[in-house]
C-alpha cells in the first residue's frame, strides 16, 4: 500500500466523519505497531490521529484486535472520567479497518523526565504525582464482570481465570517467536513458570481497569492536564500488572497513588507476580523488536531480562 493510496483513504475517512472540513493534509507517524498511522492536519493544525489497519501478518494475537480493544477502552475510560481523548471512532472503508481519534497536543512525559534540556525536578515531581492520582482512580474502578484479560476477551467472555488468560497469552504470542528468541530463551521453562504459579496468579484481584502499556511515552501533559494515550492493550485484571515496566517506581508517583509502598518493598507472592508480569512484558517487546522492527540488539536485551527473571524465580 503506497503513501499516495493511503492519502486517498485518509481523505475519504475524514470526509465521512466531518464533511465540512477543508484544507486537509497528513503527516505519517513513524514507529509503533501501526505503520499506517497519520496525524490529520486541518488548516495546518493537527486535529486527528488516523490509523489504518496493517492487516494481521506478523502480529501477535492481541495486536490483530488492537483497534477493537482500543475502541472498548475509550468507552470504558470515558465512563469513569479517566483523562483520554474526547473523540474516538472505528470504521471500515474499502475493506480497510481504521480508527480516528482526537489529536491531543502537548509533550510526552518521557521527553520531560529524561531529556537534559527539559529536566526540571519540581515539574517532574508534580507530573508524577498527578499521574499517580490518575492511575489510582483508574485502578479503583471495579468493573462489574466475572471476566478478565484484554477488553476484547472480556467482551467475548473468554476468561474467568486471570492465570488462564496469562497462560493463554504467553502460549499464543510464542507462536510469533523468531529464531533469536527460540535460541536464547528456554520457551518451555517460560511457559512452565506461569503454569506452576497458576494458583497464586488466580489469588490476585482481577477486576481493575489497566492501561496495559503504561510507558512514559503514552502519557501526554499540557496546560496542567495529563492524558493517557494508546489504549490498545487495555485490560481488566490485577493492577500490579501496570507496574511491570517499573519506570514509575518513584516516591512522587506513589504519593499521588496514595501508597506508602513501592516496588522495592514487595515480597512474597506480590514480588513473584510482579516478576511474572515483567517476563510477559519483556516477551512482547522481544518478539516485536525481532519480528517487526528487526532490532536484534534490543530484542536480545529483552531476552536477557527474561532470563534474569527466570533465574530469580529459580524453579
Amino acid at each position: 500500500m503506497t503513501a499516495d493510496s493511503d492519502e486517498i483513504i485518509l481523505q475519504r475517512i475524514l470526509v465521512n466523519h466531518f464533511p465540512n472540513l477543508s484544507k486537509l493534509s497528513f503527516r505519517k507517524i513513524s514507529g509503533g505497531t501501526f505503520n499506517r498511522s497519520y496525524i490529520a492536519m486541518v488548516d495546518d493544525a493537527p486535529e486527528f490521529i488516523i490509523r489504518i489497519s496493517p492487516g494481521k501478518h506478523n502480529l501477535m494475537y492481541f495486536e490483530q484486535l488492537a483497534m477493537a480493544n482500543e475502541g472498548l477502552a475509550y468507552k470504558l475510560m470515558q465512563k469513569y472520567n479517566i483523562p483520554v481523548a474526547n473523540y474516538f471512532e472505528l470504521g471500515v472503508i474499502d475493506g480497510e479497518e481504521y480508527s480516528i481519534g482526537q489529536f491531543i497536543s502537548g509533550k510526552v512525559l518521557s521527553e520531560q523526565l529524561w531529556s537534559d534540556e527539559s529536566k526540571d525536578d519540581a515539574i517532574n515531581s508534580r507530573l508524577l504525582e498527578n499521574l499517580g492520582k490518575i492511575i489510582k482512580r483508574m485502578h479503583s474502578q471495579k468493573v462489574d464482570t466475572d471476566y478478565c484479560g484484554y477488553l476484547f476477551c472480556v467482551e467475548d467472555k473468554s476468561f474467568t481465570s486471570w492465570a488462564e488468560f496469562l497462560i493463554y497469552s504467553v502460549k499464543n504470542v510464542l507462536e510469533n517467536a523468531g529464531p533469536e528468541l527460540k535460541s536464547n530463551v528456554n520457551l518451555d521453562e517460560l511457559i512452565n513458570v506461569f503454569e506452576v504459579n497458576r494458583e497464586i496468579l488466580d489469588s490476585r484481584e482481577k477486576t481493575s481497569i489497566i492501561h496495559g502499556d503504561l510507558w512514559a511515552a503514552n502519557v501526554i501533559f499540557n496546560d496542567g492536564e495529563t492524558y493517557l494515550i494508546d489504549l490498545d492493550r487495555a485490560m481488566i485484571g490485577d493492577p500490579l500488572f501496570e507496574f511491570a515496566a517499573g519506570w514509575m517506581d518513584r516516591e512522587e508517583f506513589w504519593q499521588g497513588y496514595g501508597s506508602t509502598k513501592n516496588l522495592e518493598s514487595l515480597s512474597g507472592n506480590e514480588l513473584l507476580c510482579l516478576r511474572l508480569y515483567n517476563i510477559y512484558m519483556n516477551l512482547l517487546h522481544a518478539i516485536s523488536n525481532e519480528n517487526q522492527f528487526k532490532d536484534i540488539k534490543t530484542a536480545r536485551d529483552y531476552m536477557d531480562s527474561i532470563n534474569k527473571r527466570l533465574a530469580e524465580l529459580d524453579l
